[in-house]
C-alpha cells in the first residue's frame, strides 16, 4: 500500500491527523509521548501533540523527485508525511485569497509518484476554524492581517479554491472529524484503503482539549 502526505496550513490540526491515520492497520504508528507543556505556548489553544517519530517523518521542500524521494524512509509499514519550512502545505495559501501566485512545483513533484495526497480543509463557519483563527491572530507572531481579514481572506479562500482532482487526492474536512461525522471518516478510510477503527471517536477527543 502507498504512503501518505498530508498537506495543511500551519495550526490546521494536521499533525492530528496525521496522528489519527497511523493509529490504523499497517501504518507506522505515532507513539505519543507526554512532554512538559512549551513556555510560550501555555495557553489552551496549543494542545501538547507531540509524538516520538515525528522528525523522521517531516519532508523538506524539494525541488526534484530525486530530492523528494531520498527523504522517503523504506519501511514494510505505510508512512504519513508531511511537508515543512514555511508552510505545511503543497498548494494553496487558505489565509492569503488574493495571491494568485500560487508555486504548484512541489505538488506536480510529489504526483510523479504513488503517493496519496490529503489536502486539509476547514470550514470558516465551524467551531473547529475559531480555535485555528485565535491560533493565527492572536498567538503567532508576526501575523499581519487583522482579525476581520483573516477570517474574510479564509472565508474566500475556502469558497473558491479548487484542489487538483486526482485519483490519489482526497480533501478531508478537519472540521467534520472533529465533530464525529460518521460519512466524513468513512471517505477517509474508503480513500486510504484502511479499515476502520471502532474506537475512532476515541481519537478525536485527543483533538478536543483545543477547544477549552
Amino acid at each position: 500500500m502507498n504512503d501518505v502526505l498530508v498537506s495543511y496550513q500551519g495550526g490546521q490540526f494536521g499533525d492530528w491527523l496525521r496522528y489519527f491515520i497511523a493509529q490504523h492497520d499497517g501504518f507506522e504508528k505515532f507513539k505519543d509521548v507526554q512532554t512538559k507543556p512549551i513556555p510560550e505556548r501555555n495557553d489552551p489553544v496549543f494542545p501538547n501533540f507531540s509524538f516520538e517519530n515525528m522528525n523522521k517523518i517531516s519532508l523538506h521542500r524539494w525541488n526534484t523527485l530525486e530530492e523528494f524521494k531520498s527523504q522517503l524512509i523504506e519501511s514494510n509499514l505505510r508512512q504519513v508525511y508531511k511537508p515543512t519550512a514555511w508552510a505545511h502545505n503543497i498548494a494553496h495559501n487558505p489565509e492569503n485569497y488574493y495571491n494568485d501566485n500560487v508555486d504548484w512545483k512541489y505538488y506536480n513533484i510529489v504526483r510523479q509518484t504513488n503517493m496519496s495526497i490529503i489536502f486539509v480543509s476547514l470550514d470558516p463557519l465551524s467551531e473547529l476554524f475559531e480555535v485555528y483563527l485565535k491560533r493565527q491572530t492572536q498567538y503567532t507572531t508576526g501575523n499581519i492581517l487583522s482579525e476581520e481579514d483573516f477570517r474574510d481572506s479564509c472565508y474566500k479562500s475556502y469558497i473558491h479554491k479548487e484542489f487538483p482532482k486526482h485519483e490519489l487526492n482526497h480533501v478531508v474536512r478537519i472540521d467534520q472529524l472533529a465533530e464525529y461525522n460518521e460519512e466524513e471518516y468513512a471517505k477517509l478510510t474508503k480513500f486510504l484503503k484502511m479499515k476502520p477503527l471502532g474506537n475512532w471517536k476515541s481519537y478525536v477527543k485527543k483533538l478536543e482539549k483545543v477547544k477549552l
